[in-house]
């Protein structure tokens, strides 16, 4: 294992977040979603949230580059390499930022769920003002991109949607068109807006 910086790794739990070697988050994201049968391609392998306690409970303690105690109850793993993102890498920067503002979104959206403020028939309204036709592609997009994870239900489909819609609004806006090309982005914005305030998150 390649030794920690401890002071990007105490940086990144000041975010809630932690960078793991990829076959580590791979395990990881096995374990925590319960994932059989799925050999090397593992769903949404960027990046996951996850309480601290369930991460603990699967990573062996070398694994884990920080001190548990630095940690908040629920954080965010996410892989990439290490040595150029301690170099200040403009590309594995953005990687980074991109996995971390992804997981922030399912933080805040999972939040919601949790809270009863997201639930099926609020998804139903959401699908209706995006339209169907237009999100059974959204799910075949985020099925040929490994992004939808179990039980890719509607709701696990939308939340996947509105993290991978403001990651690229933020981070790659010109791709928008092109990874869903027939879908109205205005009404992607105007379904959004009734759960999230893209800006402040």
């Amino acid at each position: 294992m390649t030794a920690p910086d401890v002071g990007l790794d105490s940086e990144l739990a000041r975010v809630a977040a932690v960078l793991l070697d990829e076959r580590v988050v791979r395990r990881v994201i096995k374990k925590h979603h319960k994932l059989h049968g799925v050999g090397l391609q593992v769903p949404h392998a960027m990046c996951d949230t996850i309480d601290k306690a369930a991460l603990l409970a699967i990573v062996e303690p070398d694994e884990l580059p920080v001190d548990p105690a630095q940690l908040p109850d629920r954080v965010t793993i996410f892989m990439g390499a290490r040595g150029p993102l301690m170099a200040g890498d403009a590309g594995e920067l953005s990687r980074a930022w991109r996995a971390l503002f992804h997981a922030r979104v399912h933080q805040a959206l999972d939040a919601r769920r949790a809270a009863g403020a997201l639930p099926a028939a609020a998804v139903r309204a959401r699908i209706h003002h995006i339209g169907q036709i237009e999100f059974d592609e959204i799910r075949s997009v985020l099925r040929q991109e490994d992004l939808l994870l179990p039980p890719g239900d509607d709701t696990a489909t939308y939340i996947e949607l509105v993290a991978l819609y403001l990651e690229l609004r933020a981070f790659a806006p010109e791709a928008l068109e092109r990874t869903f090309p027939t879908v109205d982005l205005a009404r992607v914005d105007a379904a959004i807006a009734l759960d999230l305030d893209p800006a402040a998150l």
